[in-house]
């Protein structure tokens, strides 16, 4: 674990590391008032044997002297010596309690006896060290000597007398306490962490989309717009996708904050959203908004005579609320009916985005959601108090039946929960009124058809650009033919320069007269679409299209 995350984690347990800290140093406390300081007053004895002046001599009974330190240990401590002790000084404890106070050690490999006896006080300390080793001196010398008269095997002498101790032994309390501390300072950190490392709540964001797989936006305690904003912008995707969302809570409370600032943001941007509280316990975005009314969802479900517009309850531009209304039984099981699925296609024809508030539940919503076929869905989980087991569970099941899942939401504050949303509905807004449908487009009036003409006169007025028609010019059919009874055919007039196009004479030859005009209207079309076409594109700053198609 990191420095930070292990700062993170004695900030969400530092309640546990504090009452153990605290425990252990008022167990320190009072392991240090019970301490008694004591003081020490040591003797150094020389262990000799009486043996001849040779070499040899002198090395048997240093050997035999170093075996018999090693007995001696136990006889300065032993109950004789106490007894005579307590009685030379006539003390008030009883021989087994100096025994306990008397300490006898030997260094390894010589004849050096050093006798330790402890008192709360310094000078009853020197006196007890000075006539335990007189004793044991008396006591050795009795032992040792096995003729009557006779001078002892063994010597016992004093080469450093017992001094007057000028400080105590043992630790003292403020040492102890400080000890304490320490420990119970790790003592706390050790019971934070393994708390910690057992419980499975989500603690942070990140640990909520590791869970989910999507991204987790934090929302906190106050009014803000940018987390509503990225939530709805990971739903809408770039492109403002609208449709059906799912707002569920998978924590122990129920988290209508998350739909009303979503709902918010989404009419901000100018969607027109409706809420609709499907929280069965009572605590979702009705009672968060105190919305009052007699109708609600749960009255629509039951009967099919109460109508939208009674349940629908507007609280700002853009934005609706449906009621829970009287919930009961019944209701779970109509939640999983067509008739909800009525009440969602009916909401979308007037609202852009429809979102549904679940209140708190776990694995039983994903039946719910696969009947309803939501365009996404947001696990809203509130930290520090939302199961990780749970999460995971619902998002497997989620994925296994289809059900989309966008973007989480990760609540910091309680402060989302019921009766604490802070939203004031717009008095001076008006409510969003129902879509009317489109009104019947009327058919129609029959255009009677004009009356036949030559082709360039109807096309004047019938082209769909502004155009000057050309005049027609008949194509030459040969010479004509001279004889009695018939007229030279006369020239078609030309149109005055900024005047109104004139029409060509009518043929004497119908049939073809008819065919000539037809095919300059074609062709009188034509160039007026080419010329639009030329003008748009000169608009543009491109190139014009060049025809190349050969003119009639």
């Amino acid at each position: 674990m990191s420095v930070m995350g292990l700062v993170e984690m004695l900030r969400r347990r530092w309640r546990t590391a504090l009452a153990v800290a605290v425990a252990g140093i008022l167990a320190s406390a009072a392991y240090a008032s019970q301490l008694t300081r004591t003081y020490e007053a040591s003797s150094t004895l020389y262990v000799s044997m009486a043996t001849g002046t040779s070499v040899n001599d002198a090395y048997q009974g240093g050997m035999a002297a170093q075996q018999r330190v090693t007995s001696y240990t136990h006889v300065a401590d032993d109950s004789t010596v106490a007894t005579r002790v307590v009685q030379q000084l006539g003390l008030a404890m009883s021989p087994q309690e100096l025994q306990s106070r008397i300490t006898v050690s030997s260094p390894p490999a010589t004849t050096l006896l050093s006798i330790t006896v402890s008192d709360p006080s310094p000078e009853e300390a020197l006196r007890l060290a000075t006539a335990v080793t007189g004793q044991f001196q008396r006591h050795v010398g009795e032992m040792e000597t096995t003729v009557r008269g006779a001078a002892p095997a063994a010597r016992v002498s004093v080469i450093e007398p017992a001094r007057l101790p000028d400080a105590p032994t043992g630790r003292s309390p403020v040492e102890v306490l400080a000890a304490g501390l320490l420990v119970s300072l790790l003592l706390g950190a050790g019971a934070a962490f393994a708390r910690d490392r057992l419980d499975d709540r989500i603690r942070t964001p990140q640990q909520l989309s590791e869970l989910t797989g999507v991204r987790a936006v934090r929302m906190g305690r106050r009014r803000d717009g940018q987390a509503a904003t990225l939530l709805r912008r990971s739903l809408t995707g770039p492109h403002g996708r609208t449709g059906t969302t799912v707002v569920a809570a998978v924590s122990p409370r129920s988290l209508p904050g998350v739909a009303v600032r979503l709902a918010e943001s989404f009419a901000a941007s100018g969607v027109p959203v409706a809420i609709v509280d499907a929280d069965l316990g009572g605590r979702g975005v009705t009672a968060a908004l105190g919305l009052t009314g007699d109708d609600g969802l749960a009255d629509w479900l039951r009967s099919p005579h109460v109508p939208l517009d009674s349940v629908l309850c507007p609280v700002g531009p853009r934005l609706s609320v449906v009621r829970l209304g009287q919930a009961d039984d019944l209701t779970s099981e109509l939640l999983d009916s067509a008739r909800f699925t009525d009440l969602v296609t009916a909401l979308r024809m007037r609202f852009a985005h429809v979102l549904v508030d679940l209140g708190p539940s776990g694995t039983e919503i994903v039946p719910l959601l696969r009947s309803w076929s939501p365009d996404a869905v947001v696990p809203a989980a509130e930290l520090d108090r939302a199961s990780e087991s749970v999460v995971r569970t619902v998002v497997a099941r989620l994925g296994e039946a289809g059900v989309p899942v966008t973007v989480a939401a990760a609540v910091s504050r309680s402060t989302l929960r019921a009766g604490t949303v802070e939203y004031e509905p717009d008095a001076a807004a008006d409510p969003v009124p129902p879509v009317a449908p489109a009104p019947p487009v009327a058919p129609a009036a029959p255009v009677e058809a004009p009356a036949p003409r030559d082709g360039a006169a109807a096309l004047s007025e019938t082209a769909p650009f502004p155009t000057t028609v050309l005049p027609v010019r008949p194509a030459p059919r040969g010479p004509a033919p001279s004889g009695p009874g018939r007229e030279p055919q006369s020239s078609p007039a030309r149109p005055a320069a900024g005047g109104p196009a004139v029409a060509a004479a009518p043929s004497d030859d119908g049939a073809e007269a008819t065919g000539e005009g037809a095919d300059a209207q074609a062709d009188a079309a034509a160039g007026a679409r080419r010329g639009a076409k030329r003008k748009v594109t000169r608009e543009r700053g491109r190139a014009p299209h060049r025809d190349t198609r050969p003119r009639r």
